[in-house]
């Protein structure tokens, strides 16, 4: 049961398709000091730096780096964001171990993120005859999108099944009771979400765009 929920969920997502991994791609994530000082820089702002100053740019993600390279025919350098691990591992954290499949989205509810995406995928599940699910959603909710979300997930009578918290500072022990953790954005560079759910041992369910698809490798 608790593989066709996260199939039919992954499957559902209705605007970008998912990669699906447990586990950290260490080799994709190495820790650098030099993160603290890389510059953030708009592309916008690129065209008004020196030859010299470009050789500096660092990005997060391949996908940057050779959209760059190829743009300005550079070499550009990719530094990974750090995570602390200590903040989020959980080791030997079992999960499908309940009949309930709790899922967390964490981050703010804005439409970049994805949440509305979330819903309806559960809403799929739902409708498809999976009721035990749960879809934890975390994050500020002061915006236009958070009323839709909202508004969808009442008109849609699916609110017995999504709990919103505004805010949650231990967000490793509400991974500690879930199964599954979502990246729902459409273009995440370096996502620090994704790596913390993989930290904690959770299923991770990811958009197939941006930095995500480094960051976990399909069906592994």
């Amino acid at each position: 049961m608790q593989e066709i929920v996260f199939k039919i969920f992954a499957e559902s997502f209705d605007r970008f398709s998912t990669v699906i991994n447990r586990h950290v791609n260490r080799k994709e994530l190495p820790l650098h000091k030099e993160q603290k000082n890389m510059r953030k820089l708009k592309i916008t702002e690129l065209n008004r730096i020196s030859a010299e100053e470009f050789k500096n740019i660092l990005v997060k993600i391949l996908g940057d780096k050779e959209k760059f390279e190829k743009e300005f025919n550079r070499e550009i350098t990719v530094v990974y964001n750090g995570v602390p691990v200590e903040k989020y591992q959980i080791n030997n954290h079992s999960i499908f171990d309940e009949e309930l499949v709790k899922m967390v989205l964490p981050g703010r509810i804005v439409e970049g993120k994805g949440q509305l995406e979330a819903a309806k995928a559960l809403k799929y599940l739902v409708d498809n005859g999976i009721k035990n699910v749960k879809l934890i959603l975390v994050g500020h909710r002061q915006s236009t999108y958070a009323q839709e979300v909202e508004e969808f997930v009442e008109k849609n009578d699916i609110s017995s099944y999504i709990e919103i918290q505004e805010h949650n500072a231990d967000l490793r022990s509400l991974r500690g009771t879930c199964d599954i953790g979502l990246t729902c954005s459409v273009k995440e560079a370096f996502g620090r979400v994704t790596v913390e759910n993989q930290m904690a041992g959770l299923l991770a369910i990811g958009a197939n765009t941006g930095g995500t698809p480094e960051l976990i490798e399909h069906n592994v």
